[in-house]
């Protein structure tokens, strides 16, 4: 079952219904996206998902992934 606060992160990030449930299904617990910037242009990310284990990414794991992707 999915707590209320976290029902409205997870319908607040889904496409769509489907989208919704898929989310629900995976456990997703926590993700993390970090700006690839070129000349101060976002060409993409290096994006991190926790699912199904109950992880949550913290400071240290946000620190670590910037620092791989401004490299």
């Amino acid at each position: 079952m999915v707590s209320a606060p976290e029902r409205q992160d997870l319908e607040a990030m889904a496409r769509d219904d489907d989208h919704f449930e898929l989310l629900k299904e995976l456990g997703y617990t926590s993700y993390l996206a970090v700006p690839l910037l070129l000349e101060e242009k976002v060409f993409g990310a290096v994006t991190l998902v926790s699912a199904g284990s109950g992880r949550h990414f913290g400071a240290d794991d946000l620190a670590l992934v910037e620092a791989l992707a401004h490299r």
